[in-house]
């Protein structure tokens, strides 16, 4: 993941240097207006909580309605946490990758600090799992294995 991350940095930075001064600050304006720190992508088309979808698609009892719901709760602060790293590291990242002379070992380093932090997270999210799957039955286990074989890219299950 790192490697991706720096093939992306290297990327911006090609784009950084074939644009005037002018072009890249007119650029950086752009993506702050449009949020490139990721502050509007997070949310972008994330409802409230999939609980309700949840609930409906896996047939939870009232128990273990009660049960996910604390576990979603228990997992919101620390998830946001980290998502606020990331945006805040991506917009710093592109910054940097913009700036007139882009300091390739710091963009680097970033590039792997946020590699980190997402692989953190992609493992966060599989601890997550294990936590919600320990309380349903088989049959709900089978629901939700079916549902994300088949999930497409791009498109939600629930």
């Amino acid at each position: 993941m790192a490697k991706r991350m720096t093939n992306q940095i290297q990327a911006l930075k090609n784009l950084s240097s074939i644009l005037t001064p002018d072009q890249r600050s007119a650029l950086l304006s752009k993506l702050d207006r449009l949020g490139a720190d990721g502050s509007n992508w997070w949310r972008r088309d994330w409802p409230e909580r999939p609980m309700g979808r949840l609930t409906e698609r896996l047939n939870l009892t009232e128990a273990q309605k009660t049960r996910a719901e604390v576990l979603f709760k228990a997992w919101e602060k620390p998830t946001e946490a980290r998502r606020e790293q990331i945006r805040k590291l991506n917009a710093e990242i592109v910054k940097r990758a913009f700036s007139p002379n882009p300091d390739s070992r710091r963009l680097e380093a970033d590039a792997k600090k946020l590699a980190g932090l997402m692989v953190e997270g992609i493992y966060e999210r599989s601890r997550q799992m294990e936590q919600f799957r320990s309380m349903l039955t088989d049959e709900q286990k089978r629901i939700l294995d079916e549902g994300h074989m088949m999930r497409r890219p791009g498109k939600r299950v629930w």
